[in-house]
């Protein structure tokens, strides 16, 4: 969730800053061209582990704003800097989305392992003591299913 600081508009973030690039570097350019701020020294990392930037907080909004309209674009340590609006502390702007996490593969259905199960018993890969447990076991279970569908 947003803070309440980022809610008001206090948090910039600071992309596309050349890795030599440390925080007093970005606070030392914020506090000359805009006023007090705080600068997270933690560097934000994309999937890739390619390193993106970092949030600067104001004391104030209109700090905040000045930051965004005069220091977006600059060049800045060999690098055209993108100065945004943070969205919170852990997900700036400028981070590229996060791709879905994969979908597990359906299990099978006890019906499909039935099937499987009367098939290994025909061909006599199902040793005829377990086949009888087997069978019941599922038969069990699909039963239970049909009647909570009712």
């Amino acid at each position: 969730g947003t803070n309440e600081r980022d809610a008001k508009g206090f948090c910039v973030f600071v992309g596309n800053l050349d890795p030599s690039v440390k925080w007093w570097d970005v606070k030392k350019l914020m506090e000359k061209e805009v006023g007090p701020c705080y600068v997270t020294g933690i560097p934000y990392k994309n999937k890739t582990g390619n390193w993106i930037g970092m949030h600067v907080d104001f004391k104030s909004s209109e700090h905040a704003d000045r930051a965004v309209k005069e220091l977006n674009q600059l060049e800045f340590m060999k690098r055209t800097i993108i100065v945004d609006y943070a969205r919170n502390s852990s997900q700036p702007l400028a981070a590229p989305p996060l791709p879905p996490p994969p979908t597990p593969p359906a299990p099978p259905s006890l019906r499909a392992t039935l099937d499987l199960v009367n098939k290994l018993h025909r061909q006599r890969d199902i040793p005829e003591e377990y086949y009888e447990s087997f069978r019941l076991g599922i038969r069990a279970n699909l039963d239970a299913l049909a009647r909570k569908a009712r």
